[in-house]
């Protein structure tokens, strides 16, 4: 029995034995009693790096050693504390201990495992950046400085730019910027441009107590958008933003040698040569609207009346007949060809700048021919033609003679009105445009045409009607492209009774009278 008990100890010692040495890996511990060089206790950071940025990660191990065993791995039940804490991010795994730094500066991280202590000291510094500087320092009453950038990296090491940059204007009323860095003042204020290099963004901000247009010498301030902001929904009662062309057209058909601006309009020029205007008409059309070379054929007839009255005309062709974006080269061309020489300026939305296309991307265009019309006094627009259709062109010379009256929604004129008064009248070759249901009135003068150019989706009815006890209209539905009133595409010709015809999509309504006479008219569209 007794040797049964001792071969029991033997056995439960084996065991013991055996169990000890599972404690650690054998990649982890190294058995051989001639390796360990101390019989202490010692704990260890495995740790190179002791300078890491901002957002970066490293990464390290602690190994503890006895009499027993050597740099076991213990990252993952190691006690740790930064100091300050809010320095750096810890984070504990099996195999390694991660450090993200959250904060600049130096901190201390200490270890504590069978009651060792280690402590190291680590820093962490700053991300890089873009530095910026302007040329010259002092941007009081400047009418132009460069901004130079440079890269500096979190030591505070600074070197050249490697790639492209990337400048943008977030005060384009008060400051442009091209892609060399060349700021231009346009008015007083703050001047805010933003600059992309090497996957960073900073901003240049300065707001100089006082500073010169280039194009205003006597440094007036264009007014501030109503918006706060680029104003490109074009409402009425806002205010325009300073936009100009570098490539731009006299509307008689020569190259201006300098920009056309509308701060330099605002400001009166350099020779004072707007300092008559009292209205600026943007006359807003493409290449490929039937109706468009009417509507300027029509705003052109009004010259020199208009500029003697104050108005200044700017022909924006917005698209060219392709439907690509216009260039001034092509507006100029196509003006030439429809009205030869006549006044005011002409120029392409492609050559708009700061921000092309312009007009084309306002929610206030919406449909072909339009018009706006902006007061110079405050650079407001006071009437669109979008938001007068139903009276057929704007009056024009009427605005430039009243601004400061509420042009935005024009009354149309009563049915009683005789016809030389009228003043929605479109006879012989205007066309107004329709893009929504309503009521159009008008009156057909002296035995001659009104035409309606029809702009929408879908079927839709035309309901003429007049006084039937003294007169006598028919309605015709002519082909936009190719208007022939001998073959018109559909008809309502009945005598004194009111006329009716369905169409969709685009069309162009005619109205005549089979006589000649003074007629009054409704035209709904539905």
């Amino acid at each position: 029995m007794f040797d049964v008990f001792s071969k029991n100890i033997k056995l439960l010692s084996l065991i013991l034995v055996l169990y000890s040495c599972s404690y650690a890996s054998v990649d982890e511990v190294d058995v051989n009693q001639n390796d360990i060089q101390s019989n202490e206790k010692e704990l260890k950071f495995n740790l190179n790096n002791t300078l890491f940025q901002v957002g970066e990660e490293i990464s390290f191990s602690l190994f503890y050693s006895n009499e027993y065993f050597k740099d076991i791995n213990v990252s993952e039940n190691v006690l740790l504390e930064a100091i300050p804490a809010d320095m750096v991010q810890i984070t504990q795994t099996k195999q390694d201990v991660k450090l993200k730094g959250l904060k600049p500066g130096k901190f201390a991280i200490t270890a504590s495992y069978q009651r060792i202590d280690v402590t190291k000291i680590l820093e962490i510094f700053s991300s890089a950046s873009l530095v910026v500087s302007s040329n010259p320092m002092n941007l009081e009453n400047v009418s132009q400085f460069t901004l130079q950038v440079t890269y500096q990296n979190g030591i505070g090491e600074t070197q050249a730019i490697s790639g492209p940059i990337e400048w943008t204007s977030l005060t384009p009323n008060t400051a442009s910027v091209d892609q060399n860095g060349l700021v231009n003042v346009l008015s007083q204020g703050l001047i805010q441009i933003q600059i992309k290099a090497m996957a960073l963004t900073t901003v240049f901000e300065t707001n100089p107590s006082s500073s010169v247009s280039p194009l205003n010498p006597f440094a007036c301030q264009y007014p501030e958008p109503t918006t706060g902001a680029w104003n490109q929904l074009l409402e009425v009662g806002t205010v325009i933003p300073p936009i100009y062309w570098e490539n731009a057209y006299a509307a008689q058909g020569t190259h201006l040698s300098k920009p056309l601006d509308l701060v330099e309009i605002f400001c009166g020029g350099e020779q004072g040569e707007f300092n008559n205007i009292t209205t600026i008409n943007f006359i807003l059309t493409t290449g490929w609207c039937p109706a468009c070379p009417d509507y300027i054929r029509e705003v052109a007839a009004l010259n020199p009346t208009l500029e003697n009255q104050g108005g200044l005309v700017i022909y924006v062709e917005i698209q060219d007949d392709g439907y690509q974006t216009a260039s001034s080269d092509y507006a100029s061309s196509f003006l030439n060809r429809l009205v030869g020489n006549t006044n005011g300026y002409v120029v392409g939305d492609f050559d708009t700048m700061p921000s092309t296309p312009f007009f084309d991307g306002s929610p206030a265009i919406d449909a072909f021919p339009t018009a706006l019309v902006v007061r110079r006094s405050d650079m407001k627009i006071i009437s669109s033609q979008g938001e007068n259709r139903d009276i057929g062109t704007l009056p024009f010379v009427e605005m430039a003679q009243n601004p400061n009256q509420d042009w935005k929604k024009i009354q149309a004129p009563s049915l009683e009105e005789e016809c030389g008064s009228i003043s929605n009248g479109n006879n012989n070759v205007t066309a107004r445009t329709v893009n929504q249901n309503g009521d159009y009135m008008g009156s057909l003068c002296n035995g001659e045409y009104d035409f309606f150019y029809i702009q929408k989706q879908g079927n839709w009815r035309a309901t003429l009607s007049f006084d039937t006890n003294t007169s006598d209209l028919n309605l015709l539905l002519l082909d936009p492209y190719q208007p022939n009133p001998s073959a018109p595409i559909a008809s309502s010709i009945h005598n004194n009774t009111i006329e009716s015809l369905q169409g969709s999509d685009m069309g162009l309504l005619m109205i005549m009278s089979p006589r000649v006479s003074n007629v009054p008219y409704v035209l709904r569209i539905e």
